[in-house]
């Protein structure tokens, strides 16, 4: 079974989490939604959402991307309903990557109303949570 199960629709993928992930395991009945998000739905999903989003700028080869997943995982838990988590692959998605000048990984970027709020470069978790807790 893959470490990453998913459903596509309408280029974004929906991580299902029922099995380990990032070294973590979620029972079946713990259902958490994280966002991939392309070039092309980056607009709809991240801009013109109602909800604040948290964009989420990773790659595959990422270390530190891989060490703080988990616990973006963990605050998407405790503020249930509140943010959508948005995952963007800094190699397949240069559109965006560019727009925004991603040069540092991970880069955590939170859009409310289409605007962002803040930009945190590094795997600084605590300043993540702290930015949630002050715009959520």
């Amino acid at each position: 079974r893959s470490a990453h199960p998913f459903q596509k629709t309408n280029n974004c993928h929906h991580y299902k989490k029922d099995s380990c992930y990032s070294s973590i395991l979620y029972s079946q009945r713990e259902i958490i939604m994280s966002i991939y998000c392309d070039d092309e739905s980056f607009a709809a999903k991240v801009l013109k959402s109602t909800t604040p989003v948290l964009v989420f700028f990773t790659a595959e080869w990422c270390g530190p991307c891989k060490a703080i997943a988990p616990s973006l995982h963990k605050l998407e838990e405790l503020y249930i309903a509140r943010f959508e988590l948005c995952k963007v692959d800094v190699d397949i998605n240069q559109n965006i990557v560019a727009q925004y000048s991603i040069r540092a990984m991970p880069t955590v970027i939170l859009f409310k109303d289409g605007n962002i709020i803040t930009r945190i470069e590094g795997a600084d978790v605590e300043k993540i949570k702290s930015t949630l807790a002050a715009n959520l």
